[in-house]
């Protein structure tokens, strides 16, 4: 919400201006008496995030539409005020290793990596959730539909929208467990 008056310029923001407009003009008003004027706030749109979003790729525009969508999603969260993710290449090489391991040796969890490896022990020193997700030919192994997939699914939703997560790798490789034209995503979120 915010709350501006006429008379002073001023306008408030967020809790205190919907308290305010509460208090002032009802909980259910949204329009104005007295020269004061309450609206919901709305969060600037998210910055565009390229091409790549839509394009079925594993090069530098896919990576970077992933990075932005999920950023996208931290920002569109207001309240949470979650801070944009980091893209950090000791990550980023991780995720790329496990998707390429998760194409040419696939296991029944797609966190393991075929050396028995889970994320936390790819990445010593780092506290590490990962999401992974396959698609299967376009529009299926977009970037947009990767994060898509993963913001409908609770757990995984709940890993992108951690707020202690700082720096973000992503893997994106060709191909699938099952042989399919399409790409493995491996996304880890890190925090020391």
């Amino acid at each position: 919400m915010s709350f501006s008056s006429p008379a002073t310029g001023r306008t408030l923001v967020g809790f205190m201006a919907a308290l305010l407009c509460s208090a002032v003009l009802g909980a259910s008003s949204a329009g104005a008496t007295c020269g004061i004027v309450c609206q919901p706030l709305r969060p600037p749109p998210p910055p565009p995030c390229g091409p790549g979003a839509d394009q079925t790729s594993n090069g530098p525009a896919a990576v970077a539409a992933t990075i932005c969508l999920i950023n996208n999603e931290r920002a569109a969260r207001l309240a949470s005020q979650l801070r944009p993710l980091s893209a950090n290449a000791q990550l980023d090489a991780g995720a790329l290793a496990h998707s390429l391991d998760a194409v040419a040796r696939p296991q029944s969890d797609p966190h393991a990596g075929s050396d028995g490896s889970t994320p936390p022990s790819r990445f010593p020193g780092w506290h590490i959730v990962e999401d992974m997700y396959s698609g299967s030919g376009p529009p299926l192994d977009t970037p947009r539909a990767a994060v898509a997939w993963w913001m409908n699914s609770p757990r995984h939703r709940a890993n992108i929208l951690d707020q202690q997560a700082t720096d973000i790798g992503i893997g994106i490789a060709p191909g699938t467990p099952t042989g399919a034209t399409g790409h493995i995503y491996t996304v880890d979120f890190g925090w020391r």
